[in-house]
């Protein structure tokens, strides 16, 4: 009669049968017809044999024996269980996280044990896990360290194998290290250059709360990002990706700048030939990033002392009225009447202490002990071209000097200042009566901002 043991093993796995037990009605042993109870026979001359089944669960087996005279012997059945194997791991969704953890995980396979399931990330296990079915869990990703490990899971059948499939990778979170530029207009739409580390996978930048609407990642370490309509002040940037989101820094500021507005200028003309200082006061000044017009020509010069006042060098330009503007990375001032500078070749332009003495000739002497009338006498002054200079001039008693000492009464002393207004004061040194015949002229270089200048005297005397 036939008679077996079975070992059963989990399920994918060859699980032993031994039918030595088995005997013969008559002869000897010649076959053994096993039916192992999944749909599957096997016919065998040894006594001994193994079958894999596919699945687990409850089986029966039940072999039969035949003798060498062909005579069957009764079967004999045994029923028998198979564990379940090893979960086998096909998928992980998504596969990359921060290296925090924290990344719930779907897992997609075979032979998961709802309720006995445990899995691992690497060497790290991850007891949380939850199995909705038998080919589905998830596991949320502990705490590790940059770099990829393979999800495995654990059931009463053993751990699964790892493959490609089931890898999960640890990515450290971006950092910034530089914004250019790192400023723009309330209104947005300032494309602003990102460097830094770790910028794969970028799934999003922010200004401060708001999200840039538009993002081109150029490599690893650099990105674009256009700044969305924000508010006046300053914010952080923050680059987001699988690895999180950057840590804030010194160096991800970027300042939303509000237009700026001029309120008044002075003054508010000036010479044709530049050169004028003109304060300028208003709103919104950024120092250092700050520039200033004349109608279309560029300030010769400019500096900002605060948000609220700055000091721009008029350039040379055509008479007329022109609009000062001030631009900023927030955007230029709007065009007021407050902000109007006349360059003007009339007087009142500028005004020159000349700082000298001017000569005035010796009287030809061919006559004496007769008095010489004090005549008047003139001064022009000029620049050194000869062209309209627009120097309001005052001369004093120290600016004149004579050769033998007297007095020219202020009256009789004109002075012209050239293109400008021109007045004097004071008695002036002048010709010593006695002194006869003709006074002729002569030139004298003086100094006055914003260069030298020159002075031309004239004086005649008569007889009486």
């Amino acid at each position: 009669m036939a008679a077996f043991t079975v070992a059963p093993a989990p399920e994918g796995s060859a699980t032993a049968f031994d039918g030595s037990a088995s005997n013969a009605a008559s002869g000897s042993l010649a076959d053994y017809a096993w039916v192992f109870g999944d749909g599957t026979t096997a016919n065998t001359l040894a006594p001994m044999t193994t079958h894999t089944y596919a699945s687990a669960g409850p089986f029966t087996a039940t072999p039969t024996v035949t003798d060498t005279t062909g005579a069957p012997s009764p079967p004999a059945s045994r029923a028998f269980s198979i564990p379940p194997g090893p979960a086998v791991v096909t998928g992980i969704s998504p596969s990359i996280g921060p290296v925090p953890g924290g990344t719930v995980v779907t897992i997609t396979g075979t032979g998961f044990v709802v309720g006995s399931t445990t899995a691992a990330f690497g060497l790290t296990a991850e007891t949380s896990v939850s199995c909705s079915t038998t080919t589905t869990c998830t596991a949320t990703s502990p705490a590790g360290v940059a770099g990829t490990v393979d999800v495995t899971v654990t059931t009463v059948g053993g751990t699964s194998a790892t493959s490609a499939a089931d890898q999960f990778t640890y990515v450290p979170a971006p950092t910034i290290s530089g914004a250019t530029p790192s400023a723009g207009p309330l209104a947005g739409g300032t494309v602003v250059t990102i460097t830094g580390t770790n910028f794969s996978g970028v799934t999003g930048v922010s200004f401060g709360a708001l999200a840039a609407p538009t993002i081109a990642v150029n490599s690893a370490t650099q990105l674009s990002a256009t700044s969305p309509a924000g508010v006046a002040g300053v914010v952080d940037l923050t680059v987001t990706t699988p690895g999180g989101p950057s840590t804030t820094n010194a160096f991800d500021k970027f300042t939303h700048d509000a237009v700026p507005a001029i309120s008044s200028i002075s003054p508010t003309a000036g010479g044709t030939g530049g050169g004028d200082v003109v304060t300028i006061t208003g709103t919104g000044f950024v120092p250092g990033s700050t520039s200033a017009h004349f109608g279309l020509v560029a300030a010769s010069a400019l500096s900002c002392a605060s948000t609220t006042t700055c000091s721009a060098t008029s350039p040379a330009q055509g008479a007329g009225l022109v609009g000062i503007t001030v631009t900023t990375p927030g955007g230029t001032s709007a065009a007021v009447p407050a902000a109007e500078f006349t360059f003007a070749t009339t007087s009142g332009v500028r005004t020159a202490t000349l700082e000298g003495s001017i000569a005035v000739p010796a009287v030809n002497a061919s006559h004496s002990n007769e008095d010489a009338t004090d005549q008047p006498a003139s001064i022009e002054v000029d620049d050194l071209t000869g062209t309209d200079a627009g120097w309001d001039v005052t001369l004093v008693a120290s600016d004149l000097a004579g050769p033998n000492g007297g007095t020219i009464a202020a009256g009789n002393l004109s002075v012209a200042g050239y293109g400008g207004l021109a007045s004097v004061s004071g008695a002036t040194t002048g010709i010593q009566p006695g002194n006869t015949g003709s006074i002729g002229s002569a030139t004298t270089l003086l100094s006055g901002p914003p260069g030298p200048v020159r002075a031309t005297t004239s004086k005649r005397s008569t007889w009486v």
